[in-house]
């Protein structure tokens, strides 16, 4: 086997590992026992939503490589590594298209079927997100009181006070990440349910009502959220 032969080989094979590893990393989400069980909901419907980008890098960073390996010239291995790169930023941007399955008019009752059942879940998954998100948004209004009593009464620091709230910060950027996912999911069943045959375009459309409601949810949340911590962010 000719050196570049092992080139591309290796190459490959560095690719498709990076890819599962992407994919591995945004997967994440084991439940913590350090948080609440509203929290662990918001992080584990974070990390499916999460998967569907890191599965997008993954892939793109494969063909990627594999582009770059077909037209780099003489220096191959370096146009591998930067059409992995190049492929592996676009892969994740297109991760939630991939995802979706955005249909037309000549698509099959099988691939509505799946996407259908792919929209019900992404509503289960948002409506849970919104209930979490609420339970969280309750609880840091409540420690953010309890807190700024014991700041002004002298029994804590300032640094202890904003320590106390610091675990709210995350939950915070998870919901503005849903937020936006949910914009984007809530377009796209709008899309499908438009060019969707018969009933399927109705449930395509309640799927997207249920999406936008839960969305509303997550604003109201994060606006609550961000009240309870800007004491801790003075």
């Amino acid at each position: 086997m000719s050196w570049l032969s092992r080139l591309r080989l290796q190459t490959i094979a560095f690719l498709a590992s990076a890819g599962l590893l992407l994919a591995g990393c945004a997967a994440g989400g084991g439940y913590d026992q350090s948080l609440s069980p509203a929290q662990n909901q918001l992080r584990q419907s974070n990390a499916r939503f999460n998967q569907t980008i890191g599965e997008g890098a993954g892939a793109g960073a494969l063909l990627g490589g594999l582009a770059g390996l077909a037209l780099g010239g003489r220096n191959r291995g370096q146009a591998a590594l930067i059409g992995a790169a190049a492929g592996g930023a676009l892969g994740a941007g297109a991760g939630y298209a991939v995802a979706s399955n955005n249909l037309n008019r000549s698509s099959s009752e099988a691939q509505f079927n799946e996407a259908i059942q792919r929209a019900s879940a992404d509503a289960d998954a948002f409506r849970s997100s919104a209930h979490a998100s609420q339970e969280i948004a309750d609880q840091a209004t409540a420690d953010a009181s309890r807190l700024s009593k014991q700041l002004r009464a002298g029994q804590i620091t300032q640094a202890q006070y904003r320590a106390g709230l610091a675990k709210y910060q995350a939950d915070s950027s998870m919901i503005t990440s849903q937020i936006n996912e949910a914009q984007k999911s809530a377009s796209t069943m709008r899309q499908n349910a438009r060019v969707a045959p018969g009933s399927n375009s109705g449930r395509f459309a309640g799927s997207a009502s249920d999406v936008e409601a839960s969305r509303s949810q997550l604003e109201q949340s994060r606006v609550k959220m961000n009240l309870a911590l800007a004491g801790a962010s003075a």
